[in-house]
C-alpha cells in the first residue's frame, strides 16, 4: 500500500514575469511541503504565464525560462525541499524544428527532468497555439515512490483517442493535469462531466489543476478538482482565487477518502466575480492605478461603478457626472449617492455649455444630437483619464464640496423612503427604495424635453 499526498496549486501567474512566477511556484511549493505534500501541481505555463502567444517565438525568452526553471530546482534543494516532486509548466523547445512547446517539468532533487509536450494545441475561439507551438508526440508516466502517475496537459484530455487513451494499458494510478482553461458560463459542469469520463477510461483519479486570474481579454477561473475512477468529486477548489488544494491518494484502496469540496457561487454571483477578477488583474499587471468612468445615475453605470469599487478600492476610482439639459435632479442625485456609497472620487461636469456650442455650429437633429452627447461625455472622460492622478484628484476634491448644494433634496428624499424599509441591491448592498411613481415622473420629463 502506497500513501502519496498530492498538492493542487491554484495560482494568478503574469504573461512575461519569470521573476514573480517563480517567487510564486517557491512560495506555494514551501505552502505544500508544509502540508505534508510529497508532490505539487501547478497550472499550465506556470512559469511563462499563460497565455504567452508570440513571446514563446523569441529564443532569448525560452532561454531565460530555461534558465529560471534550473534556477528554481537548485533553490527548492537549498531550501531543503529537493525531495518534493514540483511540477510546473513552461515553454521548451523541438530542437529539430526550433519552435517552442508547451511543456511540463517535474523538478526534483535540484534538477529539472521528466518533460512532457502538449499533443494537442488549440486553434479555435481564443486559442491560437496551433499557430505558434510543436506538438508533442510521446506519453509520460512517472513513477513516485512506487506510484504510477500519467500525465496531460489541457487540451490532450479534451480529445478523444489522444495521449489519455494511450495510457490505458499503462496501468497507472493516477492522472494528473495541468490546465489553463478560461472561464465560460457553464464551463465547470463541463469539465467535471470531462474528467469523469477520462478517469473512467483509465481506471484511476484524475486531478486537474486550473490556473486562476485575468490575462488580458481572458479570465481563468480555477476551479481545481480531482474525481475517483467512479466519478466521485473528491476535493474541489474555490474559484476566482488562489487556493492550496491536497489529495491523498491510497493507491490499494477501491475509493479513494473525500477531502475539502468548496461551494459552487450563485450563477449571478459567478458572473461578476469573474468581471472583477479580470479587471482587477487587467489594471495590475497593466500598471493601471485606478479607473475613469461615467456615472449617470442609472443602472448600467452603477454597476460598473460597483464591479470597478470591488476590483481596485473605491479610493481608486474617480466617478464623473455628466448631466445635460434633459437629466433629472434624481438621477444627478443617485449618481452622487453612488459615488458616496462606494468612496470615489466624484466629479461634476455639466456638458450643456459644450453641447450649445456644437450646435451653434453643426445645427444637429434626430439621432445625431442625440449622439452628441455620447461623444461629449467621451471627450470628458478621455480628458479624465489622462491628467496626472494628483490632478485628478484636487479637481475632485474641490467639486464635491459643490455636490453638498443637493444635501437637502437628498435629506427630503430619505426622510420620505424611510417608511418603506431597505431593497437589496446585489451590486451595491442595501439602498432606499426609490419614491413610488418617481422613474414613471422622470420618464415623463424626459419625454417632454425631447418635444421641445
Amino acid at each position: 500500500m502506497t500513501h502519496l499526498r498530492f498538492a493542487l496549486a491554484q495560482i494568478d501567474t503574469c504573461v512575461g514575469d519569470l521573476d514573480g512566477n517563480a517567487d510564486k511556484i517557491m512560495h506555494y511549493a514551501h505552502l505544500a511541503a508544509h502540508e505534508g505534500a510529497h508532490v505539487v501541481i501547478f497550472p499550465e505555463m506556470t512559469l511563462t504565464g499563460y497565455p504567452i502567444e508570440d513571446l514563446a517565438l523569441r529564443r532569448t525568452f525560452r532561454k531565460a525560462a530555461w534558465d529560471k526553471a534550473n534556477w528554481l530546482a537548485t533553490e527548492l534543494e537549498a531550501d531543503g525541499l529537493g525531495d518534493l516532486y514540483v511540477a510546473v509548466g513552461t515553454v521548451g523547445t523541438d530542437h529539430a524544428s526550433d519552435k517552442p512547446r508547451n511543456r511540463m517539468v517535474v523538478l526534483h532533487d535540484g534538477m529539472v527532468w521528466a518533460g512532457y509536450d502538449k499533443h494537442f494545441l488549440p486553434n479555435y475561439g481564443v486559442f491560437d497555439e496551433f499557430r505558434i507551438f510543436a506538438a508533442g508526440d510521446r506519453t509520460v508516466v512517472l513513477d513516485i515512490d512506487g506510484v504510477r502517475i500519467g500525465v496531460a496537459i489541457c487540451e490532450d484530455i479534451w480529445q478523444d483517442g489522444g495521449p489519455v487513451a494511450r495510457l490505458v494499458d499503462e496501468h497507472i494510478d493516477v492522472l494528473m493535469t495541468m490546465n489553463g482553461s478560461p472561464y465560460e458560463e457553464g464551463k465547470t459542469h463541463t469539465r467535471y462531466d470531462l474528467a469523469v469520463r477520462r478517469a473512467a477510461e483509465v481506471g484511476a483519479p484524475m486531478i486537474y489543476v486550473n490556473q486562476v486570474g485575468g490575462q488580458d481579454d481572458l479570465v481563468f477561473d480555477g476551479g481545481s478538482f480531482v474525481v475517483d475512477r467512479d466519478g466521485t468529486l473528491l476535493e474541489r477548489s474555490p474559484m476566482f482565487m488562489e487556493h492550496l488544494g491536497l489529495f491523498d491518494l491510497d493507491t490499494d484502496a477501491e475509493h479513494q477518502t473525500t477531502g475539502d469540496i468548496a461551494d459552487l457561487p450563485d450563477p449571478d454571483e459567478e458572473v461578476y466575480t469573474a468581471c472583477v477578477l479580470g479587471l482587477k488583474d487587467y489594471m495590475a499587471k497593466n500598471r493601471f492605478s485606478g479607473v475613469c468612468l461615467g456615472l449617470s445615475g442609472g443602472i448600467d453605470s452603477a454597476l460598473v461603478a460597483a464591479m470597478a469599487a470591488d476590483a481596485c478600492g473605491g479610493r481608486n476610482v474617480h466617478g464623473i457626472s455628466m448631466p445635460s439639459m434633459y437629466s433629472s435632479i434624481g438621477s444627478k442625485d443617485d449618481a452622487a449617492d453612488l459615488a458616496a456609497n462606494i468612496g470615489a472620487h466624484y466629479d461634476v461636469q455639466p456638458i450643456e455649455p459644450m453641447f450649445n456650442v456644437y450646435q451653434g455650429q453643426l445645427k444637429l437633429e434626430g439621432v445625431a444630437a442625440e449622439n452628441l452627447q455620447a461623444r461629449i461625455r467621451g471627450v470628458i472622460v478621455m480628458a479624465y483619464s489622462n491628467r496626472p492622478r494628483s490632478a485628478r484628484r484636487r479637481h475632485g476634491q474641490q467639486v464635491r464640496a459643490g455636490v453638498r448644494l443637493f444635501d437637502h433634496l437628498r435629506r427630503r428624499r430619505r426622510r420620505i423612503r424611510a417608511d418603506q424599509g431597505p431593497a437589496q441591491d446585489p451590486c451595491l448592498g442595501t439602498v432606499p427604495l426609490a419614491q413610488p411613481g418617481r422613474c414613471r415622473r422622470r420618464r415623463h420629463r424626459r419625454a417632454a424635453h425631447r418635444r421641445q
